[in-house]
């Protein structure tokens, strides 16, 4: 039912973005302007529905199981659409994926006007590019750190082999270290985020069976990491940038952008950063 829905959501999408497209030079400003709400609603639901299918494969509901003769088989009478769509996962995935959907695309549009600033393209038209999309992602990615925290201890409670995976943990027991990018290792942290106690106990890889184990945990681990350090390299843009921004006003300079080199390089690797987060975190 969710592919459904998002079939009628996609046609919407597409059907508008070829009048944005062919209208462009054929509609009024405002009507141009208007008829890219349809297409950023839709796209948004488009995107929601799709990951609700994918929170179903984590956390599949919707149907009873009856007695087979090798294990538990699917009563086929049970099936229930509406409730298929209200997996335990869905309230943490579709948040996480909207949210990282506005990261990347504010993260790719300030890339491309800062590399055309650092190009020395300085006019008002890649200004009010460069803002628009610093602005988007630096909004998205405090919240999509905090969405990734709810996603994680979800994780954590239906998908334990999942959750060690992913944060490279072998041996069960508490105080468990948070592996963050570049070998940098905090003691005691992924325990303590968990629930807010050191003590929390966390199972490691070498305690789960090997039927409930992740393909390639090691390829989960490097995902994580990549997600989690791209989401810290966007996070550095924009704070440096609203920082340069906060110093150049209180020096009477309101309306300057950053121009120094690291903030504007920092704001290119955004771009990607944000492009990569996605995928890692998919």
């Amino acid at each position: 039912l969710p592919f459904a829905l998002e079939g009628y959501a996609f046609f919407i999408e597409a059907i508008f973005l070829g009048i944005y497209i062919y209208g462009w030079d054929r509609l009024t400003p405002r009507a141009h302007w208007l008829v890219g709400i349809p297409i950023a609603v839709s796209g948004m639901i488009s995107g929601a529905f799709i990951t609700i299918v994918n929170a179903w494969m984590n956390g599949p509901v919707g149907f009873d199981t009856i007695a087979g003769p090798n294990g538990p088989i699917i009563d086929q009478s049970s099936a229930n659409p509406i409730g298929a769509m209200l997996s335990p996962m869905v309230i943490t995935q579709v948040p996480h994926v909207m949210l990282s959907a506005l990261v990347a695309v504010g993260g790719g549009v300030a890339a491309v006007y800062a590399w055309a600033w650092l190009k020395g393209r300085t006019t008002s038209y890649n200004r009010a590019g460069m803002l628009a999309g610093t602005v988007m992602f630096s909004i998205a990615i405090p919240l999509q750190f905090i969405s990734g925290h709810l996603s994680t201890v979800k994780i954590y409670d239906e998908q334990p082999s999942k959750f060690a995976a992913a944060e490279g943990i072998l041996e069960t027991g508490p105080n468990q270290p948070m592996h963050l990018p570049f070998g940098i290792e905090i003691p005691s942290l992924t325990s303590l985020l968990i629930n807010l106690d050191t003590n929390t106990v966390v199972t490691g890889l070498n305690d789960i069976p090997s039927t409930d184990l992740p393909e390639k945990p090691e390829l989960v681990h490097l995902a994580f990491q990549l997600m989690v350090g791209s989401g810290l390299v966007m996070m550095a843009g924009a704070g440096l940038f609203w920082l340069n921004v906060l110093r150049k006003r209180r020096a009477g300079k309101s309306l300057e952008l950053p121009t120094n080199r690291l903030t504007l390089w920092l704001l290119v690797l955004s771009g990607p950063a944000g492009f990569l987060a996605v995928e890692t975190g998919w």
